[in-house]
């Protein structure tokens, strides 16, 4: 049977990303190819907007396997607080904040989310090296995680 790749996205291809995206934005200008700097400048931004949207549909073919949920058995109301620390650059942050937004509505707990896109220290210093977290009082899950496990750890189980 084929592995599977861990359905996170390592903070090391943030930074990568950001490095690589500012990279073209120094180099492209001092070579003096001002058009295709601008065309970086627009066309990075716009592919990963892209692949973070086509993500649940190509993410098998990825390596990664499907990103299906799975319902959350029991639904009781917390006053919790959870967050979220997540990055424009991971295609697995926006199918788990969607999940809990839909869950918050059911659940009542409160919701914080932190984006860690330019600041993936964040994470860094907790000695967390992944994204997407879902955090509550201390504990947390890191990577895709379903309906069920997030309701789990807002319920305390």
């Amino acid at each position: 049977m084929k592995q599977l790749m861990p359905q996170q996205c390592p903070m090391a291809f943030i930074y990568m990303t950001w490095a690589v995206y500012v990279a073209g934005l120094i180099y492209l200008p001092l070579r003096g190819d001002y058009g295709l700097g601008l065309v970086w400048a627009a066309a990075l931004p716009t592919a990963l907007w892209g692949y973070v949207r086509a993500f649940p549909w190509i993410s098998q073919y990825l390596g990664y396997g499907r990103v299906e949920d799975v319902c959350a058995s029991q639904l009781e109301r917390r006053s919790a607080k959870v967050t979220m620390y997540g990055s424009a650059a991971c295609p697995f942050c926006p199918i788990v904040r969607r999940r809990l937004h839909a869950l918050r509505e059911k659940m009542g707990f409160d919701l914080e989310y932190v984006d860690v896109t330019a600041k993936p220290g964040i994470l860094t210093s907790k000695g967390i090296k992944a994204a997407p977290v879902v955090e509550v009082g201390g504990r947390r899950i890191v990577g895709h995680v379903t309906s069920e496990q997030i309701s789990e750890l807002v319920s305390g189980g």
